[in-house]
């Protein structure tokens, strides 16, 4: 009770869906214009969308956000219209969901078909649309032409024309275009420092001396910082968990970056919006136990070779997607080896081999030193 009136708080939030790969995001820096704790009318909200308005399966839509949205599954051309609060308090690039979305229009797409001056036709029933059913196979035709793709303003430009019985949406759009990191690699992947990309168990006397090199959603990477610290786990154990950054973080020892983010109402104002702090691709590689020098480790989680998790029971990759807000977790299968050459107070220095199944086929290979960080307490 506050002033004798009961304050209801309504937390919004996008959870993480820890599976083969998850989106999950990060809210964007807020400018004083946009601080939640001001007055709604005193914060700028995200520009509205250009859309066309018209009829879909003969109901009206008026599209208010627009997006282009890829992932290593492809790229959603999306048409959505949302509740005014939705729109007032929305991040570049998240994407409409649940009860924020009151209608919605969208088509998929290889990433490579989305092309600036490329006309993508097809019939209306390669489109959804909320309500709609396709076994009806509406009769219209659809053609979408991007005019502007750009991945430095995160602009998506274009025209749509949808013609038919009951379906009408004609003419430009503009709205945000978020691209991905992902690059999906061949389906035999090349070796990395001399070791095979693999999900079969791995030897754990293959760990090279070689300077460590990482591929990451599929791109070449660095890794600048490594850490190793104990931490909790949800069925109330502990974990010794590596952590090998590809940018140095702030502080050496800070907590690992997630993905995710909250947002909390009162009387239906936004009061605050939780967000990562700091946005760093990184792989975590976790152990049963404190490693001791001379110890060889080796862990392989796959339904195709026995799911023999052994010393290394986990290993993910976390990445955060360029656009500022959106970001993903790769956490289900790996292969590992892990060879500790020799452990002190502060210190770890070790080898590794590790492959992951996201779409970019990642690994860690190589020796690194990994700094000894205080127990993570929750």
């Amino acid at each position: 009770m506050k002033n004798g009136t009961s304050t209801t708080q309504i937390l919004v939030a996008v959870l993480m869906l820890v599976a083969c790969k998850q989106d999950n995001g990060g809210a964007k820096k807020r400018t004083v214009e946009d601080d939640p704790k001001k007055p709604v009318a005193e914060r700028a909200g995200q520009p509205r969308h250009t859309a066309p308005s018209g009829t879909i399966a003969g109901k009206p839509f008026a599209p208010t956000v627009v997006m282009l949205l890829e992932n290593s599954d492809g790229g959603k051309l999306g048409f959505y219209s949302t509740t005014d609060r939705e729109l007032r308090d929305r991040q570049r690039c998240e994407e409409p969901m649940g009860s924020a979305s009151t209608f919605e229009l969208t088509k998929y797409e290889p990433i490579t078909d989305w092309q600036i001056g490329k006309a993508i036709a097809s019939e209306a029933s390669g489109w959804g649309a909320t309500g709609v059913d396709w076994n009806a196979k509406p009769k219209a035709t659809a053609k979408v032409t991007l005019s502007k793709k750009d991945p430095t303003s995160f602009t998506v430009a274009g025209t749509i024309e949808i013609a038919g019985d009951g379906w009408n949406l004609t003419g430009p759009f503009q709205g945000d275009y978020c691209p991905t990191k992902s690059v999906k690699r061949e389906d035999k992947p090349a070796p990395l420092a001399g070791q095979p990309w693999t999900m079969a168990p791995v030897a754990a006397t293959a760990p090279p001396k070689t300077p460590l090199e990482a591929i990451a959603a599929g791109a070449a990477a660095k890794i600048a910082h490594v850490t190793l610290r104990e931490v909790p786990y949800h069925d109330g154990t502990k974990r010794q968990r590596f952590v090998f950054y590809t940018a140095m973080p702030p502080q050496p020892c800070m907590a690992r970056p997630e993905g995710g983010h909250m947002r909390v109402y009162s009387h239906d104002e936004l009061v605050a919006a939780d967000k990562p702090t700091v946005r760093i691709d990184n792989f975590s590689l976790d152990l049963t136990a404190v490693p001791i020098a001379g110890a060889a480790l080796t862990g392989n989680y796959h339904h195709k070779h026995g799911e023999k998790r052994d010393q290394i029971i986990d290993a993910d990759l976390q990445v955060f997607e360029p656009d500022g807000y959106r970001g993903w977790r790769y956490s289900q299968y790996y292969s590992a080896a892990l060879a500790i050459d020799s452990v002190s107070d502060t210190e770890v220095q070790a080898r590794v081999v590790l492959s992951l199944p996201d779409d970019g086929s990642s690994m860690l290979v190589g020796a690194f030193t990994a700094k000894r960080c205080p127990a993570q307490t929750e």
